[in-house]
């Protein structure tokens, strides 16, 4: 009767101690879920998602926001028109590679070119306070360097 009553109480303790698992296994993955939902949309990639977006409806103050720097500056102004450009040919773009180190970033965005080619473009990003910002001087840099300019 004595051994029964330590088996049932065996039995117990692991239907206690699964369901304490099982309550921390449920919490950690709750919480890990609410980090990546709450870092959706801040990444670097996610800032040049949204550069993209602002060129495509021309929007300004997007594209302000987007940038570092002045929209008017000149380098904003010349990689707003290169990205024009890249566009038309076709709106689709895809990222690529994303290099983050501290408070810089850089993702690669590939374009769709008339004669079946792609165009991968270097964008250089820069995080002031919270918010990634396209560098455009930096990342024109790197787009002119194999033209030799």
């Amino acid at each position: 009767m004595a051994s029964s009553l330590n088996v049932a109480s065996a039995g117990a303790d692991m239907v206690r101690e699964n369901r304490r698992s099982l309550l921390a296994a449920v919490a950690l993955s709750v919480l890990t879920l609410a980090t990546f939902a709450a870092s959706a949309g801040r990444g670097p990639e996610s800032a040049v998602k949204k550069f993209h977006e602002a060129i495509k409806e021309n929007d300004e103050a997007a594209m302000a926001v987007s940038m570092a720097g002045p929209v008017d500056g000149v380098d904003q102004r010349q990689l707003i028109g290169l990205v024009r450009q890249l566009l038309s040919i076709e709106p689709h773009v895809e990222l690529g590679k994303v290099q983050s180190a501290g408070r810089d970033a850089v993702v690669d965005v590939s374009y769709s070119l008339r004669n079946g080619r792609r165009q991968v473009v270097r964008f250089t990003l820069l995080q002031s306070q919270s918010r990634w910002q396209v560098d455009a001087k930096k990342t024109l840099d790197l787009y002119r360097r194999p033209f030799g300019f």
